[in-house]
């Protein structure tokens, strides 16, 4: 789970700023790794930023505001460096390490995040304590719960067959209103199958729809 920095965005120059560029921030700061570094952020700008004479300015206001950091070397253009993004996450418990350790480097920031795993993934000894405890309440549900399940799905079949039978009985009300003002026969004719046709489709979307 990604934590977003309070102080980052609940903050007088964050409102201040364009939407376009405040929607770009937070797209890049939910596609960081756990240093805070966006590998792609070119193609960020150009899906967040529809207008293509936007995306510069919009780019140039988060370095401006001291939002992001990038590099101008080419080997890291589409780079960035999220700003606060490291703190406000340093209570994860489960990190990867950054694999942009050279770009890093380069805007002046050390690598601090170690890939962390959960305990499962860690090794395949078997849990012990409250997480085997935890895991044995997840072992299934309890047959109290399997009755209420049955029950709620009983309710649900006879609420779907009484509200068939309701349309049921509406579409032949209009099939009778129909018949008296002379639309349709008993007498089976291409007008006939094809307003029957056109009740019975009603009739299925309306039932669709519950």
């Amino acid at each position: 789970m990604i934590c977003i920095a309070e102080k980052v965005f609940h903050t007088h120059k964050f409102t201040t700023m364009q939407p376009t560029t405040q929607a770009l921030l937070l797209q890049m700061w939910f596609s960081a790794d756990d240093e805070g570094v966006v590998e792609d952020a070119e193609t960020i700008i150009r899906t967040t930023v529809s207008r293509r004479a936007s995306r510069k300015p919009a780019l140039q206001e988060l370095i401006d505001n001291g939002y992001i950091i990038v590099s101008d070397k080419p080997e890291f253009a589409g780079y960035a460096y999220i700003v606060g993004y490291r703190e406000a996450n340093s209570g994860k418990r489960w990190k990867k390490a950054s694999i942009h350790g050279d770009f890093l480097a380069e805007i002046g920031k050390t690598a601090s995040v170690q890939t962390t795993k959960r305990p499962a993934q860690a090794d395949n000894k078997p849990l012990q304590g409250a997480a085997a405890a935890t895991r044995g309440n997840q072992a299934g549900p309890t047959e109290e719960q399997l009755a209420r399940d049955e029950e709620r799905r009983r309710r649900n079949r006879e609420a779907v067959q009484r509200a068939k039978a309701d349309l049921d009985a509406q579409r032949e009300r209009e099939l009778a209103e129909f018949r008296g003002r002379g639309i349709i026969s008993d007498a089976p004719s291409d007008e006939t199958e094809r307003l029957r046709a056109e009740l019975r489709q009603r009739a299925n979307n309306l039932f669709q729809t519950m």
